[in-house]
């Protein structure tokens, strides 16, 4: 991570047809985060409900190979496809973020899931196991162009979650 690289990618509008479409465009990707006024719901794509999209301001669907992102502006509905392996070529970069949580108190749910929390006494569920010890992450795929050899970020979108262990530096 963290190096430039080259990949074919497209973006297409996306035509929100209400609620129902959704539900099933977003099927065919692996994970969902769902941003609401109050709360960010982070779940397998297949597992989503209609009553779980009924008050989102984003959404983002992704897999390895894309994503869907669909925003709400005031009532109204907005969004896009960004498909990799196909389309012009592109130049990008990829990044790790980490999630919130301390990595000393994951807990493993389910075979699928993982509570990650922290002494404030919040904790964010994730669809995928984080042993004890290791750190929560998401890969971000930054999409670059170039005018007269400045780069600049023309698009991003999330890619993966995985887990590691990483030792940080206390403040």
């Amino acid at each position: 991570m963290n190096e430039f690289k080259n990949i074919f990618s497209q973006i297409q509008p996306y035509d929100f047809k209400g609620i129902e479409k959704l539900l099933d465009d977003i099927k065919g990707y692996k994970y969902v985060v769902i941003y609401n006024i109050n709360e960010v719901l982070i779940e397998f794509a297949e597992k989503i409900s209609a009553k779980k999209l009924e008050k989102f301001t984003e959404l983002r669907a992704f897999n390895n190979d894309g994503e869907l992102a669909v925003r709400s502006y005031g009532g109204k509905y907005k969004g896009r496809i960004r498909t990799d392996g196909i389309g012009g070529n592109t130049e990008y970069i990829d990044e790790a973020h980490l999630l919130w949580g301390d990595k000393n108190k994951n807990k493993i749910i389910s075979n699928e899931y993982t509570s990650l929390s922290e002494d404030r006494g919040m904790q964010l569920l994730v669809p995928f196991i984080v042993p004890v010890g290791e750190n929560a992450f998401i890969k971000i795929r930054n999409y670059l162009s170039s005018d007269l050899d400045i780069f600049q970020f023309d698009d991003w979108r999330m890619v993966e979650f995985f887990s590691k262990k990483v030792e940080m530096e206390e403040d």
